[in-house]
C-alpha cells in the first residue's frame, strides 16, 4: 500500500493542487455555471440570463477570467503605489516637519527663559520635556505606519503570487476562487486611507500645562478702558475700570476709533510683545472678552469681535460659551455666563488661552496664530455691566 502512495505521488509531484470545487452548476436550476454577471459579480447558467439577470451584462467565463485578471493587476499595481507613494513622501515630509517643528519650539521657549531667574529655569526643563515626549510620540506613529505599510505591501505581494497561481486553472476555478483575494486587496485599502494629522506634532493636550507654567511669570497690566472706542451705550466708570450699559445713547464725541455698531470697548494699552495675563467678570448674562488687532473697523459687520482674522474672541451667555476667529465658531459645555474669566497672552508664541478662574483655572480654549501687529484687550458687554479685576 505504501509502495502505490509513492507511485501516486510521483505522478503528480508537478501538479497545482486546488481546493475541491463545490459549485460547477446552480443551486437553483442544477445547470452548469457558463456565464459570469458583472452586475452581480457571480458565475450563472443558461437559465439565470432570462430570469435574475436577463438585463444584466453577461460574459463569457473567458472573458470574465481576463476581466478579473485585469482589475486584479490594476488594484494590485496601484496600491503598490500608493504605499510606495506615502513611503517615499508624506511620511518622509511629515518626519522632517516634526523634526523642524520640535526644533523651532524649543529654540523660541529656550530664547524666551534664557533672560529669567532660576525659577523659571525648571519650568523651561519641564515644557522642552512636553514637547520632546509629543515629538517622540508621534515619531513613533510614523514608524509605526511605515513598518505597516511594508507589512502591507509585503501581504499584496502574496496576493499577487496567489493571483498567479490561480491562474494556472480553469477559468470558473479562478472566477470563484479570486473573491477572498479581491477582498483582502479591500481590506489593505484601509491602510492607504490614513488621517495625516496624526502625523503632525500637536501639543493642545499638554497646552494647560505649558500655560500653567508661564503664568507663573506673566505679566498683568494696569489696563484702564479707553473711552475713546466706547461704544455710545458706554457708560464707563470714574477709573476706567468697569462698563455699564445704557439705555440711551451718550453724548460723546464722534471719533474714528469709537465702535458705532457693536457695544465694544478696547483697553488703552497695545500689546506688542511679551506674556500677559488679565481677568474681568459680569453681573449680567451675555459678554465677551479677548483680544484685536488696532487696526480692526469700527463699524460696519466686519467690526465685530470674532468675524474677521483681526480678532479673537469669547461670548458668554445663558446658553453658550463660544469662541469665535475669522467668522468660525468653537462652541464649548457650558460655565455660568456670571463667571470669572482670565485671558493670557504670550504674544512671541502667538497663542492666546481663555480660562474660568474659581479656586483654580480651567482651560476653556486657546488660539494659536502669528500675530503680525500689536493687539489690544478687547470687551463687549449685551447686558448691565462689566468690570476688570487685580
Amino acid at each position: 500500500m505504501n509502495t502505490e502512495q509513492n507511485l501516486i505521488g510521483a505522478v503528480y509531484a508537478d501538479h497545482i493542487l486546488m481546493e475541491p470545487l463545490t459549485e460547477r452548476d446552480c443551486l437553483v436550476h442544477k445547470r452548469p455555471l457558463l456565464f459570469y454577471c458583472k452586475n452581480d459579480a457571480e458565475c450563472v447558467c443558461n437559465s439565470c440570463t432570462t430570469e435574475k439577470h436577463h438585463s444584466h451584462t453577461l460574459l463569457s467565463l473567458d472573458q470574465a477570467q481576463v476581466t478579473i485578471k485585469e482589475d486584479l493587476k490594476i488594484d494590485i499595481e496601484r496600491l503598490q503605489e500608493e504605499i510606495c507613494s506615502i513611503k517615499q513622501d508624506d511620511l518622509k515630509r511629515s518626519e522632517a516637519d516634526v523634526k523642524a517643528q520640535v526644533i523651532e519650539l524649543k529654540r523660541r521657549l529656550s530664547k524666551k527663559y534664557n533672560d529669567r531667574k532660576k525659577q523659571l529655569e525648571e519650568d523651561e526643563e519641564y515644557i522642552l520635556r512636553l514637547i520632546d515626549e509629543e515629538g517622540l510620540r508621534t515619531l513613533s506613529r510614523i514608524k509605526s505606519y511605515s513598518e505597516t505599510l511594508t507589512k502591507e505591501q509585503e501581504r499584496i505581494i502574496l496576493i499577487d503570487q496567489e493571483a498567479q497561481s490561480l491562474d494556472q486553472g480553469d477559468p470558473l476555478s479562478f472566477i470563484q476562487n479570486s473573491k477572498p483575494l479581491l477582498s483582502r486587496l479591500s481590506e489593505a485599502q484601509d491602510v492607504t486611507d490614513v488621517d495625516k494629522s496624526a502625523f503632525t506634532l500637536n501639543l493642545s493636550a499638554d497646552s494647560h500645562l505649558i500655560q500653567k507654567r508661564l503664568n507663573r511669570s506673566g505679566k498683568r497690566p494696569l489696563m484702564f478702558l479707553d473711552p475713546k472706542t466706547a461704544n455710545f451705550y458706554f457708560i464707563l466708570s470714574d477709573d476706567h475700570r468697569a462698563v455699564t450699559l445704557a439705555e440711551e445713547e451718550q453724548s460723546y464725541p464722534s471719533n474714528p476709533e469709537r465702535f458705532t455698531d457693536y457695544y465694544q470697548v478696547f483697553s488703552c494699552e497695545a500689546i506688542s510683545s511679551g506674556s500677559h495675563c488679565w481677568d474681568a467678570e459680569s453681573d449680567g448674562n451675555q459678554w465677551g472678552m479677548g483680544i484685536a488687532y488696532g487696526s480692526i473697523k469700527r463699524k460696519g459687520q466686519y467690526s465685530w469681535f470674532g468675524e474677521t482674522t483681526h480678532s479673537w474672541c469669547l461670548y458668554l451667555s445663558a446658553d453658550s460659551v463660544v469662541f469665535w476667529h475669522d467668522n468660525e465658531r468653537t462652541d464649548k459645555p457650558l460655565i455660568p455666563s456670571q463667571s470669572r474669566i482670565r485671558v493670557q497672552l504670550d504674544y512671541e508664541s502667538g497663542i492666546v488661552s481663555f480660562h474660568h478662574v474659581t479656586d483654580s483655572l480651567t482651560l476653556l480654549h486657546s488660539f494659536y496664530s502669528s500675530f503680525t501687529e500689536p493687539v489690544f484687550p478687547a470687551f463687549c458687554c449685551y447686558s448691565s455691566s462689566l468690570k476688570l479685576l487685580n
